[in-house]
């Protein structure tokens, strides 16, 4: 026989989560409405079999985790404390909640993945003058000229007052400068600074326009990331930033976990409280100083399409692309007294 609930009320616990919950907030009646999602379309359909009212709970993005006194808060703290009947939002299972909370038939199963830029070359013309040396090629030619100016002090001192300095730039810049007297022009140690001097900036200012040539020629696209361990790399060499959303079990994880990864990832996170505040900061990093948003794939591509995103890279939804594997589903109080029944539904 079909259980009927015409007379109760459920209390539904819900975070807006987009795919899985979308709330909106309507100022005339002054509270949330669920408008979609397809967690909250299941809630539906066991309204509708088991013809229950529903009474809606906005936990505000709070997920829940367990404090060191072993205290719960968001959604699982209100399962806990008998607040609310179910949650909804795109609560991930683990042993932790599964211990502490009943679930329902797990409902899907989501990869952990990562919204990385897309840059166009033309972003990059305008550091195009520093591209074609490292930076230690920089240091080293800022520590020559250093040198250049101890030596041109150090001859001035028993010559004809020159600036050496100058000079170098000139012969660097292959410009026209005034030849120096013969007297001048048999000091060996003159000879012997301008033999160098000509030479280095010969090797010099060939090899930096020949490089500039190519990256003009031949702009210099930064790689796509398409798999988890092609990100870790990038983090590690602290050319990612990572950016999560506050109080979800993944942020929990990689703060408290001491695997290699999470540490790894742990060491340059910024938690954000929205997915369009991630996505901003995503699009607007630059290349050394990029920014990833992590999170489920599903999230990632509805609020890509909400957006419009331009830009912004999302891997395809397989296994070299995720970082974890989750299993998802809705979560009841433990003593909640129509658990079997809506079990077996």
């Amino acid at each position: 026989m079909r259980l009927n609930l015409q007379n109760e009320t459920l209390r539904i616990g819900i975070n807006v989560y987009p795919p899985f919950t979308f709330l909106n907030y309507d100022d005339k009646r002054d509270h949330w409405i669920v408008t979609g999602g397809f967690e909250y379309k299941i809630v539906q359909v066991m309204q509708k079999y088991f013809n229950f009212s529903i009474e809606i709970h906005n936990f505000n993005r709070t997920w829940g985790s367990r404090s060191s006194k072993g205290v719960w808060d968001g959604l699982i703290g209100g399962l806990v404390d008998q607040n609310i009947d179910l949650a909804v939002g795109g609560i991930t299972m683990n042993a932790e909640r599964f211990d502490t909370v009943k679930f329902l038939p797990p409902h899907t199963y989501s990869s952990l993945s990562y919204a990385t830029p897309i840059w166009k070359p033309i972003q990059n013309y305008h550091r195009l003058a520093s591209k074609p040396f490292e930076s230690t090629i920089w240091y080293l030619f800022i520590a020559s000229l250093v040198i250049c100016s101890l030596f041109n002090v150090i001859y001035n001192k028993h010559h004809r007052r020159l600036n050496l300095v100058w000079l170098s730039v000139v012969i660097l810049f292959r410009q026209h400068w005034h030849k120096l007297n013969s007297k001048e022009n048999n000091y060996p140690s003159f000879n012997l600074w301008f033999m160098i001097w000509n030479f280095g900036a010969f090797i010099l200012t060939t090899a930096y326009a020949t490089r500039l040539y190519s990256l003009l020629t031949i702009p210099n696209h930064p790689e796509i990331i398409n798999t988890a361990s092609e990100l870790m790399d990038a983090v590690v060499k602290k050319n990612y930033h990572v950016v999560m959303i506050r109080n979800s079990v993944h942020t929990e994880n990689i703060k408290n976990r001491d695997d290699l990864m999470f540490r790894e990832l742990r060491k340059s996170l910024i938690v954000v409280t929205s997915e369009f505040e991630a996505f901003e900061m995503v699009q607007h990093s630059e290349p050394g100083r990029a920014v990833t948003f992590i999170s489920l794939h599903e999230n990632l591509q509805s609020i890509m399409s909400l957006l419009g995103a331009e830009n912004i890279n999302l891997p395809s939804n397989n296994f070299e692309s995720s970082i974890v594997v989750d299993i998802l589903a809705i979560p009841t109080r433990k003593n909640f007294p129509h658990f079997h029944r809506f079990n077996n539904l």
